[in-house]
């Protein structure tokens, strides 16, 4: 446990650990270390027990026997019960799954109650070999072939596991040897547990029949796949630092970049984004989907499960909620002047005249595509433009969404232009194509917001009164 502790950093000095001990002697040894080595190493010690109430009187003798324990070696303690079975049967699931989310939940709670950084956990050796094949037979990728961590994070706390260099065998001899009574648990062997198969069938006949030091085999390859996993997880951290933005809603990733990986590893690039972002677990058959859609061999989108789709944009994909874009058919007449907010399209319009004298307008502006990707980033985004007011004449002034067949003349433009097109060459968000505002007067269309004004409307130098138009976006409606 030193060796162990001191090689992987799991201690510092001042740390507050907090031992999770439930009475067998893997937790019963973890403790009797923990104490022996806290004066050497300089941290100190609590203990925790979660009395799961799963076996009856023998779960309440175990709290009991764990009480007893740290009485005896003056440890502070720290005791929840818990009807796990109920749990079970208001959530669902496994009953292993579920005892261990109330487990872990419990121990955070102890953890802040007595301000430990450190929660200690006493898995072994072997628990790490059974884990490695249990996995391996239900078929987990590289991070479940990885074994159990030394340390991992668990909200603010850090989890560690200083027995996992250590067999359950010479658990069981240290125990003998101190004298140090422990508790057992019938269930761990019953054979119906695929665990207590592989730890009391499986391993066993691997041994005898294969290879005696299999178990030593297992650590080192699971060692070597954790490696593995270390390195291809510092790749895909540097591509998601490169490459995707947005929020869980609606998550942007550039091709670029991606495309220029090797498919294995792009592939395990995406798998970790639809997990880390949406929630999603992607079998094979959907990664080789999404990946075909990332260079460009697969159709426009990809269900991708769970209420999401992948769309792919020129050179960007969108992970987004999976909801068809309905034409929106959005009208209003303005005042000038005026100042409105708009809901159905996230903007707030303001209208004003102005003298001429003293306004400098934007002779380049900003791309309408870039403009309105920032947008759909979640970007609030501000759009000034400036018209010949007495271009208006009394016809009116009406903002509006996008109609089949909408053309217009853009200022510095010979000839009509469909504005169908405009959203495609200047690649619109596609997703925001159909609440875009367009400003018109009598029926002739001025300006679509993010691109020059039409040619009729834009300021004259005879012009001496503008009409302002100052549009801000405030949120993306889809």
């Amino acid at each position: 446990m030193l060796n162990t502790i001191k090689e992987h950093g799991l201690i510092a000095p001042k740390d507050v650990v907090l031992a999770a001990v439930s009475g067998g002697p893997d937790s019963v040894a973890l403790l009797e270390g923990l104490l022996r080595l806290r004066e050497e190493l300089s941290f100190s010690v609590t203990a925790a027990h979660l009395n799961h109430r799963l076996r009856g009187p023998e779960s309440d003798e175990d709290e009991r026997f764990v009480r007893s324990l740290a009485e005896r070696r003056g440890v502070p303690l720290i005791v929840e019960a818990r009807q796990v079975s109920r749990i079970r049967e208001k959530k669902g699931g496994s009953l292993e799954e579920i005892a261990r989310e109330v487990r872990y939940a419990f121990l955070r709670r102890a953890a802040g109650k007595c301000g430990a950084s450190r929660i200690a956990l006493g898995h072994n050796l072997d628990d790490n070999v059974e884990t490695f094949l249990m996995n391996l037979i239900r078929g987990s990728g590289l991070r479940g072939l990885s074994g159990m961590p030394m340390l991992r994070r668990e909200g603010r706390f850090v989890v560690i596991r200083p027995l996992l260099q250590v067999t359950r065998e010479e658990i069981l001899s240290f125990l003998r040897k101190e004298n140090l009574p422990y508790r057992e648990d019938r269930s761990n062997r019953d054979t119906a547990y695929t665990r207590n198969r592989i730890r009391h069938v499986l391993l066993p006949l691997l041994e005898r029949e294969y290879n005696p030091q299999i178990r030593r085999v297992l650590i080192e390859t699971a060692r070597r796949l954790r490696e593995a996993e270390d390195a291809i997880s510092a790749l895909c951290e540097g591509l998601a630092r490169e490459c995707v933005s947005g929020r869980p809603e609606k998550v942007r990733v550039r091709t670029g970049p991606l495309r220029a990986q090797p498919p294995s590893l792009g592939k395990e690039f995406l798998r970790r984004v639809a997990k880390e972002r949406l929630g999603i677990n992607l079998e094979p058959q959907k990664l080789d989907l999404l990946w075909e859609l990332v260079i460009g061999t697969a159709t426009e989108s990809v269900g991708l499960g769970n209420g999401y789709v992948a769309c792919r944009e020129y050179d960007n994909l969108q992970l987004t909620r999976e909801a068809p874009v309905q034409p929106l058919r959005f009208e209003r007449a303005l005042a000038i002047p005026s100042d409105v907010f708009l809901a159905e399209l996230g903007v707030q319009i303001s209208v004003s005249v102005v003298p001429r004298k003293g306004v400098t307008l934007r002779r380049l502006p900003e791309r309408l595509g870039e403009a309105w990707r920032e947008v759909w980033e979640g970007r609030e985004k501000r759009f000034v433009e400036f018209f010949d007011a007495e271009a208006l004449g009394d016809k009116g002034l009406v903002v509006r969404t996008r109609r089949e067949g909408d053309v217009f003349c853009p200022h510095g433009m010979e000839g009509s232009r469909k504005v169908k097109e405009l959203f495609i060459d200047e690649k619109a968000p596609a997703r925001l194509r159909e609440r875009i505002p367009i400003f018109e007067a009598g029926g002739e269309i001025m300006w679509v917001v993010g691109h020059r004004p039409a040619a009729k409307f834009a300021v004259k130098k005879t012009s001496e009164k503008l009409l302002r138009l100052d549009v801000k976006v405030l949120y993306c409606v889809e």
